[in-house]
């Protein structure tokens, strides 16, 4: 039974620290790395504290906050973190050739995407964004790329890409919905509001999908950070595959 999704905040503490190592002094504030450091290194430090035996230490052996109880204005504050780390090369943009800005940026990319093999959530997250996005003259859209991080993030209980994804989700809600599970879903797990409702939804689907169709972090550590892929047909596959796991879902849930 997957575990519910609350909306208390059990790592505000956590939160504060990283803005005080940062150098600001409040949740409010848009967070700078320190001269002696960098946003990136302190989020490792933070998320990959070595503890072999924690209870939910990832695959790599890893701790990592359990994203699945931090509220979705905590998770923003992280996935800015992820964002900031970029703003000091893009000011320095104009200064570069358009190799050297694309070997740094792939650079960072790649510390990204390490971290979110090792379970980081909040890189997941921000992975799932800049596919989505892409990046002038660096990064074409791959959006075969974006669903598959965001799948994993809401797997893990990212609420952030919920809602980037929620054009490939909305069918599920559709689907509990339309077989009267919405009462039951709610009373049997405590949710609270509609957006419990939704995320918890969305984070129990996500699980059975991505086991479907073996979506895994080891998968993704094989596949080479740029590359092209053929979206039209993944998105045919995972249509079918969505609809393929909307029993299992009534099962596991309801």
């Amino acid at each position: 039974m997957p575990k519910t999704i609350t909306t208390k905040n059990k790592i505000q503490p956590i939160i504060k620290k990283v803005y005080k190592n940062l150098g600001v002094s409040t949740l409010d504030n848009t967070p700078k790395p320190k001269p002696d450091g960098s946003i990136l290194d302190y989020l490792k430090a933070e998320f990959f504290n070595k503890n072999p035996n924690a209870n939910n230490s990832t695959g790599a052996g890893f701790f990592r906050p359990d994203i699945v109880d931090i509220s979705i204005e905590d998770q923003n504050i992280y996935f800015n973190l992820m964002k900031n780390m970029f703003t000091d090369l893009n000011v320095n943009k104009p200064k570069m050739s358009i190799e050297e800005y694309s070997r740094s940026y792939y650079d960072l990319l790649e510390s990204v995407t390490e971290m979110a093999v090792c379970g980081c959530v909040p890189a997941m997250d921000y992975l799932c964004f800049i596919y989505k996005k892409g990046v002038d003259d660096v990064m074409s859209i791959n959006l075969t790329r974006a669903h598959e991080w965001g799948m994993l993030a809401i797997a893990g209980g990212s609420k952030l890409s919920v809602d980037r994804l929620r054009m490939f989700l909305d069918p599920v809600y559709k689907y509990i919905t339309q077989n009267g599970l919405v009462k039951n879903i709610i009373k049997n797990h405590s949710l609270e509001n509609e957006d419990d409702l939704i995320n918890f939804v969305a984070y129990s689907f996500a699980n059975i999908f991505n086991e479907k169709r073996g979506l895994t972090l080891g998968y993704m550590s094989k596949k080479n950070i740029i590359s092209s892929e053929s979206f039209q047909m993944f998105l045919k596959e995972t249509a079918t595959t969505r609809e393929e796991c909307l029993p299992l879902l009534k099962k596991y849930i309801a």
